[in-house]
């Protein structure tokens, strides 16, 4: 059951001697819901002051994070927030800050062409929640960052969706979310996809396995319920360990220039099922896996161009289930 305790007891036996066993406690994790205790307050497109009241909103997104405090519940108001937003405080256990957009999405921050819509490195429980994110590099930034949640977001005209690879970080959950990728089926007629994997497309170069919805790593990652489509790669594999304890499933992923899904350097316990790939180069890469597990199980593919799971560079400890 999600949310809840348990006891567990942990036995070790050793032909040599030496046997022991112990009892632990360990808990399983809830989806994230919004907190209903949390102090609220209001934030309006601007350029700095207000005292966050709903009839005296806090003018800009910097402006309110320069206020923010664990458990704070920010109603982000429809417009538009143009240029990168760095979010610089931090929440806590049971009191994330939490960015609230309307149910419409129309509270839109637009990186104005920079590399990132939003920085939030280094931060810990901060939820950003029906937030729309265009014209970037990186629609969202969270390295070393921990408890981020990214839910019912819409990410567009960006080359990254949700980018966060360098460790340590624990616990960050994709959910919900709109990835609309720009990467064209075919140009000329011609499938952009390996081997031909650089193209030229409105006057720019770009190589396809560069362009990814979702790039992570961690530990208790979890990418679930998500749409992306027109990338390079849905999901794609950062080699950056440790890598464990990875959820991936309930997506829906379709016209990708390279995988679908990459559990690639995943080490322990990285779980991908119930996915939906279509149209993609490849379906599900494990290329390759540190020791596994790695439960690959109870997805559907359809129309690969090359094959529906890539197992090469020695992968160990993959487990294909049911597909």
């Amino acid at each position: 059951e999600e949310g809840t305790a348990y006891e567990m007891k942990l036995t070790l036996k050793d032909p040599d001697g030496g046997d022991a066993e112990k009892t632990v406690t360990a808990a399983t994790r809830a989806e994230p819901v919004l907190p209903k205790d949390g102090r609220v307050r209001y934030v309006a497109p601007g350029d700095g002051g207000g005292t966050g009241a709903v009839n005296d909103p806090f003018k800009g997104l910097t402006a309110a994070d320069a206020a923010a405090q664990p458990g704070d519940v920010f109603n982000v108001a429809p417009g538009t927030y143009k240029g990168t937003w760095t979010v610089t405080k931090s929440g806590a256990a049971g009191k994330p800050i939490v960015w609230l957009g309307p149910k419409d999405g129309s509270a839109v921050i637009d990186g104005d062409g920079a590399q990132r819509g939003i920085d939030a490195m280094g931060l810990s429980h901060v939820w950003f929640w029906r937030l729309s994110v265009q014209n970037a590099e990186y629609a969202v930034v969270a390295h070393k960052s921990s408890y981020i949640v990214m839910r019912y977001c819409r990410v567009s005209d960006t080359d990254f969706g949700f980018t966060a690879t360098d460790n340590p970080m624990k616990g960050n959950v994709v959910m919900d979310n709109v990835f609309d990728g720009w990467v064209p089926w075919t140009i000329d007629d011609k499938r952009v996809c390996y081997p031909d994997t650089i193209f030229r497309f409105a006057g720019k170069r770009y190589d396809v396995t560069d362009i990814l919805a979702v790039n992570v790593s961690g530990e208790g990652t979890v990418v679930a319920f998500n749409r992306m489509k027109a990338w390079g790669d849905g999901i794609h594999g950062s080699g950056n360990q440790p890598k464990c304890a990875n959820d991936f499933y309930n997506n829906e992923i379709s016209e990708c220039g390279d995988d679908g899904i990459e559990c690639d350097a995943g080490a322990q316990n990285i779980r991908c099922f119930s996915n939906r790939i279509t149209n993609c180069f490849q379906g599900v890469s494990a290329q390759p896996v540190y020791g596994g597990p790695c439960y690959i199980f109870r997805n559907v593919l359809y129309n690969m161009n090359h094959c529906p799971f890539k197992l090469e560079n020695n992968p160990h400890g993959v487990l294909l289930i049911n597909n």
